[in-house]
């Protein structure tokens, strides 16, 4: 759950950061 969790935050960070 761990890793699923970082994943998702990782992947929300980098698309508000970069969209493209």
């Amino acid at each position: 759950m761990s890793a699923i969790s970082r994943i998702i935050l990782i992947g929300r960070v980098h698309i508000t950061v970069a969209p493209n």
